[in-house]
């Protein structure tokens, strides 16, 4: 039974195509005739619409679609649009059973994927690779495709084709017996239905996650929780196809789950129910009949006949499985599984009705099918049958020689008559063969005669959708000239809120263009500020140098002099006290004149100038620091060349920074950084002095604090003091290079 319903699943996909692609062609036509329509949009709505030629019957017309959109396809940079229509042509083609051009197309959809960036496409061309090694009896190299597929759906982002991935690795797993990866993959397509609300897609997650559970009931029956969960899901899945029936693309399973549901009624000790069994047979009948889905219809058939012989009713049991028989044959596709499985039925029901040659006969056919599907294997109910028909043989041919050693011919009379009974029989037999066939052609005649009115209720319907088309048009004109009547309305307004935001943003233009000409003079202010500032620095420097040079050259010169003329006496004193005395002035001469240096080399470091602002910094620190303070210098990365005069700014801040230190810090070690990354300079001066309280110095005007903030105001660039009482102070000051 589970191997049915496999087959039942991976059919119904062709069969709903047909039914459902006379709608899905209108839609797209009109989707066709849309104005406005990229190349690449056009192309991809043409390749469904002849998918749903190709499902409408019209194949030499998808074909050609499909053959002309290649042409451009293939010109493009882009592979997405030759890889789905290639992709689609090549299902089309498995479906006609032509192999060979199916693999040809999917091995150059597969060739076109690899052209794209499109993840949606190349999910799809592996779905339809997978379809196609499915169908090729390669289920493994199938369910990578399928995986593959999924895998960059999920990149994508989208929920197209996971469905119909879902239904394929679902159906492999059945077929597997693998029933719990199964459960994962009908479990994952009801919360993809869930996710998106299509209701086809819903319909196909209870049908899928309803035949899961029957599964595992059907392995172990210890517990009825599965099979009541398979009859909830079943349910709902019928009454979503009768709530939505308009909008259901697959007519075949609904007959499919109603079928279902009688087998549970009529299957299972715990569900058995005949009523309900008849209910959803009849349901399940009348719908398959309806859509000309004759497996369904031999299912149904079946369920009847087995209530005809639990009623003692032989002849209607083999009468029904006789029509059975009959709706099978019907099929294009029809499951051997299925007719295998008929053929054994009416061989038991004949044999039970004693009639062995007819008993014979069916279970031959059944031999046939069966050796085509699977091994020659559980032949003993032939080999039983075929034993009693040669056991009756022999009994004949031991009377006949009994009978004539004893010479009786009275003995031989009887067994002529019992040879003309059975002769009777036999033409009864044929008779009754002959009346089973016409009762065959009978049903098939009453068959047509329903197709015919429903092919009448159709051309009804179809007239009630032209006067419903002519009443919609009219509708349609009176809801153009209303839409007239309100565009001119809407116009006017329009209009009127155009002229209202026009005053509004001249309004609003003005207001900006204040706000730039006041931007614009802070600007200027801010330019005069930093011009001023930098002749005020550089009237500054230029002082210091003068100083420098008065102090180097005039005083440096006259205290030179004086410790030469000094020298010159000290051989001529004689007493040691006059020696030592002048000894002393001479060190205190040279005291003097180092201290004048190191004022003159402040004013103007000669260094900076020489060998750069890194050199200075480094010589500043080292001549300050002593066994009271440790001056560390690390100058990082500096790389860039500065403007002299900028040079010149960053060390004075960092004289009056470490000038700071020295002063008022009570620090014993202290650390100058200078810094470079990329083209902004960063100078960190660090102290473990005594610190101080950054909220009441926060507002201090001392003018060393005022000779640093102008000075990185000239820069252009932030300052940022860390300080603590007891925790030492931190300047952090960043700035453009030039």
């Amino acid at each position: 039974m589970p191997r049915i319903y496999i087959f039942l699943f991976l059919s119904h996909l062709l069969i709903s195509g047909s039914l459902f692609a006379q709608r899905g062609a209108d839609t797209l036509e009109a989707a066709l005739r849309r104005p406005g329509l990229e190349k690449g949009e056009r192309m991809m709505l043409l390749g469904k619409y002849a998918s749903a030629l190709f499902f409408r019957g019209q194949e030499e017309e998808a074909f050609s679609i499909l053959r002309q959109q290649l042409i451009q396809a293939r010109r493009m940079p882009d592979g997405k649009y030759a890889a789905y229509l290639y992709a689609i042509r090549g299902m089309s083609r498995r479906i006609n059973d032509e192999q060979d051009a199916a693999q040809h197309d999917l091995d150059s959809a597969v060739h076109y994927a690899a052209r794209t960036q499109d993840a949606r496409i190349k999910g799809y061309v592996d779905y339809c690779r997978g379809w196609l090694q499915n169908r090729d009896n390669q289920p493994a190299d199938a369910v990578n495709s399928f995986i593959s597929g999924l895998k960059h759906l999920e990149a994508a982002g989208t929920d197209d084709f996971k469905g119909a991935i879902y239904g394929e690795l679902y159906s492999i797993y059945a077929e597997w017996n693998d029933y719990s990866t199964q459960e994962k993959y009908a479990r994952l397509n009801l919360a993809l239905a869930a996710r998106t609300r299509n209701p086809n897609t819903v319909f196909n997650a209870y049908r899928m996650i309803g035949t899961t559970f029957e599964y595992q009931y059907r392995l172990n029956s210890a517990t009825t929780r599965p099979l009541d969960s398979a009859y909830h899901y079943y349910t709902q899945a019928l009454r979503l196809y009768e709530k939505r029936r308009s909008v259901m693309e697959s007519a075949s399973d609904y007959a499919f789950v109603a079928i279902n549901l009688a087998n549970i009624f009529t299957q299972f000790e715990a569900y058995r129910q005949r009523d309900s069994a008849l209910k959803y047979t009849n349901i399940g009948l009348e719908d398959a009949l309806r859509t000309k889905q004759y497996s369904f219809v031999a299912n149904a058939y079946g369920i009847l006949s087995q209530f005809s012989e639990l009623d003692g009713d032989y002849k209607t049991a083999a009468d029904l499985m006789v029509k059975a028989l009959f709706y099978i044959q019907q099929e294009t596709l029809y499951d051997k599984n299925i007719l295998y499985s008929t053929f054994l039925r009416l061989s038991q029901l004949a044999e039970r009705d004693s009639n062995y040659i007819d008993a014979l006969h069916y279970y031959r056919e059944y031999q046939q099918v069966y050796q085509d599907v699977y091994d020659a294997e559980k032949m003993a109910t032939g080999k039983r049958l075929e034993a009693q028909y040669e056991a009756e043989k022999k009994e004949k041919q031991l009377a006949f020689m009994q009978l004539d050693a004893e010479r009786k011919s009275g003995e031989i009379d009887r067994l002529h008559f019992r040879d003309q009974q059975r002769a009777q029989q036999l033409a009864y037999m044929q008779l009754q063969d002959e009346k089973n066939r016409q009762q065959l052609s009978l049903a098939g005649l009453r068959a047509q005669q329903k197709e015919q009115e429903l092919s009448l209720a159709n051309l009804r319907a179809r007239q009630r959708d032209q006067e419903l088309k002519s009443i919609q048009q009219k509708m349609a004109y009176n809801r153009r000239l209303n839409t007239v009547y309100a565009l001119l309305i809407v116009a006017s307004l329009g209009a009127l809120a155009l002229m209202i935001y026009a005053y509004r943003q001249r309004s609003k233009s003005m207001k900006q263009q204040s706000r730039m000409h006041g931007l614009e003079i802070q600007r200027i202010n801010k330019d005069n500020e930093i011009i001023t500032l930098s002749a005020m620095l550089d009237g500054q420097e230029k002082e210091r140098a003068r100083l420098a040079r008065d102090l180097h050259d005039g005083l440096g010169g006259l205290l030179s002099g004086t410790k030469i003329e000094l020298s010159g006496m000290l051989p001529m004193l004689e007493q040691d006290g006059q020696k030592h005395l002048l000894r002393k002035t001479l060190g205190r001469i040279d005291a003097a004149v180092s201290e004048l240096r190191l004022v003159a080399h402040n004013l103007t470091p000669e260094l900076l100038a020489r060998q750069g602002l890194a050199a200075a910094l480094r010589n500043y620190c080292e001549n300050l620091s002593n066994d009271q303070l440790e001056i560390t210098t690390q100058i990082v990365g500096l790389k860039a060349k500065m403007d002299p005069i900028r040079e010149i700014v960053v060390y004075r801040i960092v004289q009056e920074l470490v000038n700071n230190v020295i002063k008022h810090a009570k620090a014993s070690t202290l650390l100058v950084q200078l810094q470079q990354n990329g083209k902004q300079l960063f100078l960190t001066v660090e102290d473990d002095g005594k610190g101080f309280d950054m909220t009441r110095a926060g507002n201090s005007r001392s003018a060393g604090l005022l000779n640093i903030r102008s000075r990185v105001a000239y820069l252009k660039g932030d300052i940022q003091f860390h300080a603590a009482p007891g925790e030492g102070t931190a300047v952090e000051i960043n700035f453009p290079i030039n």
